[in-house]
C-alpha cells in the first residue's frame, strides 16, 4: 500500500488548496528570480524555499524514507532512456526556433551564466531539484487526485519557458502538456514500485538531458 492513504482519502479541500497555493507561490518565486533579479539561481532557490516551507508548515512530513525506497532497475532504465530521448526532442525544438542559440545565450547572460557557470547549476538541477520536486509533487502517489498535482507542477514552469525560449501562449502549452505527462508517468512508476527512488532518478536524468541540450546548442 502506498503512503499517506488517509491524507489521499480527504484530498478534495486541503489536497487542492495547499498545492494550488504552493504552485502560485512557486511560479511567482521563479518569475521574480528570472525577471526581477535576472538570476536562475535566485529562481530555483526561491522555488525550493516555497516547497520546503509547504512541506514543513502546510503539510508536515513524516515519510522521508520513501525517497530512497522503490528502486527498480527496469523502471530506471526505461525512465532514463525516455528522458534522454526527450532531451534530444528539446534540443531539436530549440534548434528550430533559435538555430545559433543567440536568444538562449542572451537570456543565460541575463541570468548571470557563462557556459562554464552552467555546470554547477546543471549538477544542482539534476540532483537536489528532482528529490524535492518528486517528494513534494508525487509523494502521495496512491491518491486518486494525483493528476491535479501533476498539472500544477507543469503549470509552474511557464515563467521559465517564457524567459528562456520565445514561445507564444499556444506554443507554451506544448512543454506544459509534456510535463503533465512526465509527472503522470513518474507518479505511475512510484505507485508501481511503492517508492520514489526510480522516479527521482528518471526525473533527474530528464533535468540533466534538458540542460545538456542547452549546453550543446551553445557550444
Amino acid at each position: 500500500m502506498g503512503i499517506d492513504q488517509s491524507r489521499a482519502q480527504s484530498f478534495p479541500m486541503s489536497g487542492i488548496i495547499v498545492p494550488l497555493t504552493t504552485c502560485l507561490l512557486s511560479a511567482c518565486g521563479i518569475g521574480v528570480g528570472l525577471f526581477l533579479f535576472h538570476s536562475a539561481w535566485a529562481a530555483i532557490l526561491l522555488y525550493h524555499s516555497v516547497l520546503l516551507c509547504s512541506l514543513m508548515f502546510g503539510n508536515p512530513v513524516k515519510t522521508w524514507a520513501i525517497i530512497i525506497r522503490g528502486f527498480n532497475p527496469a523502471a530506471v532504465f526505461f525512465l532514463v532512456l525516455l528522458s534522454f530521448g526527450m532531451g534530444w526532442v528539446f534540443y531539436e525544438f530549440i534548434q528550430q526556433r533559435d538555430p545559433q542559440g543567440v536568444y538562449v545565450m542572451k537570456q543565460l547572460s541575463r541570468s548571470g551564466f557563462t557556459l562554464t557557470g552552467l555546470l554547477p547549476f546543471l549538477l544542482y538541477i539534476s540532483t537536489i531539484n528532482p528529490v524535492l520536486e518528486e517528494f513534494y509533487w508525487r509523494r502521495n502517489y496512491s491518491g486518486s487526485h494525483g493528476w491535479i498535482h501533476d498539472v500544477l507542477y507543469a503549470v509552474l514552469h511557464i515563467p521559465m519557458f517564457c524567459f528562456f525560449v520565445k514561445l507564444t501562449p499556444v506554443q507554451v502549452m506544448v512543454p506544459v502538456i509534456g510535463l503533465v505527462m512526465a509527472g503522470a508517468l513518474w507518479r505511475a512508476v512510484a505507485r508501481k514500485v511503492d517508492g520514489l527512488a526510480s522516479s527521482i532518478i528518471g526525473h533527474g536524468s530528464g533535468d540533466f538531458a534538458m540542460l545538456l541540450a542547452v549546453v550543446l546548442i551553445l557550444k
